[in-house]
């Protein structure tokens, strides 16, 4: 079977399509988990609009940055040892935030970050 140029500029241009494609829906479902996760903040602790873009803003680089460590671990670059680690100090991040902007300490934050963690879970 012959194969001519034509043919695979349209290969080409049909697998161009589809990264194109998945990485929207990647990036889509990053910005719905992470709305979520601010209105729940914004609702749960009267945050204004200045707190909510910085959460916003920490929360959705975290997410991007979670992913592409979960795809290090998982080519074998990284261990599970290390996304612990890195978990670890997300999650103190987005803690640190939500005590300065609500005077709450960690313990009384966890309930919320615990339900809200759950409820992420069935976000598709």
């Amino acid at each position: 079977m012959k194969i001519n140029f034509k043919q695979m500029k349209k290969v080409g241009l049909v697998m161009t399509m589809l990264i194109i494609s998945v990485s929207i829906f990647a990036q889509k479902h990053v910005e719905k988990k992470t709305n979520y996760f601010v209105d729940a903040a914004v609702e749960e602790f009267s945050l204004n609009e200045e707190q909510k873009t910085a959460l916003y803003n920490l929360y959705f680089a975290q997410t991007k940055e979670v992913s592409l460590f979960n795809k290090e671990v998982k080519a074998g670059t990284k261990t599970k040892e290390q996304r612990t680690a890195f978990y670890k100090a997300n999650t103190q991040k987005l803690y640190d935030m939500l005590i300065a902007y609500t005077g709450k300490k960690k313990k009384e934050l966890k309930p919320f970050m615990d339900r809200v963690r759950n409820e992420l879970k069935n976000i598709k």
